[in-house]
């Protein structure tokens, strides 16, 4: 999954995938990704390089991954549901990324059944 900022400056529209290590760092793996009914959101923070306009749209590109992130993003957080049926969330290359990014989909849905995995092995479950 990536994560993209479009400037919110009806002139400019420069798109950027964010840097999910970067961006938990700065705002904390507490703060959601998706923007809260009127709450401050850091994606309103967020300065375009192109025309230094502040303000940004994020939009998650949900692609279905290919082999080649397969095989070499070793690290995963998957969703299982009442079914049995697994989604794969996030994809990492390194657990420092991983255990980011399961803490922070834990945090985003706490009644989900994710699953923070490296390889076949389980690392971490929330249930």
């Amino acid at each position: 999954m990536d994560i993209w900022a479009v400037c919110s400056n009806i002139e400019c529209r420069y798109a950027r995938i964010l840097d999910l290590r970067k961006m938990a760092h700065y705002v904390g793996a507490h703060h959601p990704l998706v923007p809260r009914r009127g709450e401050l959101h850091f994606s309103e923070r967020l300065r375009c390089p192109k025309c230094r306009h502040r303000g940004s749209f994020l939009w998650a590109n949900f692609q279905r991954p290919s082999e080649l992130v397969i095989n070499n993003y070793s690290f995963v957080v998957k969703e299982l549901d009442g079914n049995k049926h697994v989604s794969t969330l996030i994809f990492a290359r390194d657990s420092g990324t991983a255990r980011t990014a399961f803490e922070a989909m834990v945090k985003e849905r706490p009644k989900a059944r994710l699953s923070l995995q490296h390889g076949a092995r389980v690392i971490e479950e929330n249930y």
